[in-house]
């Protein structure tokens, strides 16, 4: 004899009811208005001054620091006085 076995549980389907409507009287989100920042040009570098001449006025051009001026056409290569 064979035997058949039949459900004892037959599932019935449910449908669930799902709500696509929105809203449209809910207003819409406040927010603080974010402060942008704007770009800024980046600190200007100036170049270093020149440095002075050497202006020690002592009567010199060769700039030694001494008041002979070595460089003299006129200078007669002794110990006195350049001429």
């Amino acid at each position: 004899m064979t035997s058949t076995a039949t459900p004892s549980f037959t599932p019935t389907p449910t449908l669930t009811s799902i709500s696509t409507s929105t809203s449209t009287s809910a207003s819409p989100p406040t927010s603080t208005p974010v402060p942008t920042l704007k770009a800024s040009a980046p600190p200007s570098i100036d170049p270093p001054p020149p440095p002075p001449p050497n202006n020690n006025d002592n009567g010199d051009d060769d700039d030694d620091g001494d008041d002979n001026d070595d460089n003299d056409d006129n200078d007669d290569d002794d110990a006195s006085n350049d001429d």
